[in-house]
């Protein structure tokens, strides 16, 4: 998702301005083939929810913006399927999102966050549901009270597909190139005749690039071991549900499970389970070609011991997910482990299994960053980018945290 949409917002600077320029974008395995090709695509941003850890964590204003900035970025993905005519190609359902509580207390909490979020501006579509209106619209056997709020669902391969496709269009000197692992980077020296700074080797042989956008998420540390983002495996199982007819996406047990089933009654596609595998909940888990017996257990046990109906798993597989201690990405310029800026080389990645409501914004934010530096010109931090997020000090991440497919260019 980073990879494409970074693609795209340099191929929409070049046209615009008339600059030339290449864009070579690195994938190790089949384009799109890793989490985000794998997962549900929940395109809903946290709302309200969450507000006031994120405020003690990092003040009202900036959970506010935070708040704004999921909002922007899924007006945006929406604004562009709708552009160019893509709902149907990327399957998009407006249906909305609904977070299922398991008790009186969780559903407190959620009142509360949604009390301070509104007492700090922030406006959504918000609608409470007791436990018998739960029961009678989604056929509930272990009664939940539920809040729904505004929220999409589509196929992200799909998506990142037509991304890939439009900046190609607008910017014909941009590639793809699967199955080919960047496997090490090597700065050349200041005189080399090269306009580029970097050679980058890959078993198809090697590439110079002035710019690199580290676009990996989770294994962003195969390259800058030092960047703390850590593969956090997550389980996901498809589910046949004849009679099942759901057009919102869903989330309970704190969110440990989520799910959202696909058009016309199709397969609903469950991820979680992650909370029965401890003490370390697949965390430093990187390996995607195995299953966990105990996530799976407790996904197989999920639907049909909270819903009435039919349910047959047809399918299981896992991704990998980048997660930062605080659960915010790391974006911008990348830092070298003694605190130096590294010339030409940037980072967008630790979305913390909440990618889809925000690896837009990042990617358009680092694009810009990267289109300035190539091109000479300035290139305002845009206000609506959370400043906990950035990798240099006008973030107030700590230094510790400053800071799949890369993208080159020259």
């Amino acid at each position: 998702m980073t990879g494409t949409n970074v693609a795209l917002q340099l191929a929409l600077r070049a046209k615009e301005s008339g600059r030339a320029l290449t864009v070579a974008v690195f994938e190790a395995r089949d384009f799109c083939s890793g989490a985000t090709g794998r997962n549900g695509g929940h395109l809903t941003g946290t709302s309200f929810l969450e507000f006031a850890a994120r405020s003690a964590l990092h003040g009202p204003s900036e959970a506010l913006r935070m708040a704004f900035f999921e909002d922007r970025v899924v007006s945006s993905v929406l604004s562009l399927i709708k552009e160019h005519g893509w709902e149907d190609d990327v399957d998009l359902v407006q249906g909305g999102n609904l977070h299922l509580f398991a008790n009186d207390e969780e559903e407190r909490l959620a009142r509360l966050d949604y009390d301070a979020a509104t007492i700090g501006g922030w406006e959504g579509e918000v609608e409470w549901l007791d436990k018998k209106a739960v029961e009678e619209r989604l056929k509930t056997k272990d009664v939940y009270s539920a809040v729904r709020i505004s929220g999409n669902n589509l196929y992200p391969l799909l998506l990142c597909t037509k991304v890939l496709q439009h900046g190609q269009s607008l910017l014909p000197t941009l590639s793809l190139y699967t199955h080919t692992p960047v496997t090490s980077f090597t700065p050349l020296p200041a005189s080399s005749p090269s306009n580029a700074r970097y050679t980058l080797s890959t078993p198809r042989g090697t590439v110079r690039a002035r710019t690199v956008v580290h676009a990996t998420n989770a294994y962003v540390s195969h390259l800058l071991p030092h960047v703390p983002v850590v593969p956090t495996r997550g389980q996901v199982v498809a589910v046949r549900a004849p009679d099942t007819h759901w057009t919102a996406g869903l989330s309970a047990r704190e969110g440990f499970e989520y799910l959202f089933q696909r058009p016309d009654r199709g397969p609903i596609i469950l991820g979680g389970g992650r909370e029965s595998v401890v003490p370390g909940h697949e965390y430093g888990v990187a390996d995607d070609s195995e299953l966990s017996e105990l996530a799976g257990r407790t996904l197989r046990g999920f639907l049909p011991g909270t819903f009435e109906g039919r349910f047959e798993v047809e399918q299981e597989w896992t991704g990998i997910m980048g997660f930062t201690k605080s659960k915010d990405p790391l974006v911008g310029p990348v830092i070298s482990p003694s605190g130096e800026l590294v010339p030409g080389q940037y980072v967008s990645a630790g979305y913390s299994g909440h990618g889809m409501p925000r690896a837009t914004g990042c990617a358009e934010v680092v694009a810009g960053m990267a289109f300035a530096e190539l091109t000479g010109t300035h290139s305002e931090l845009p206000e609506w980018i959370p400043r906990t997020y950035l990798t240099t000090q006008e973030g107030k991440k700590d230094k510790n945290e400053r800071s799949g497919s890369y993208c080159t260019l020259q």
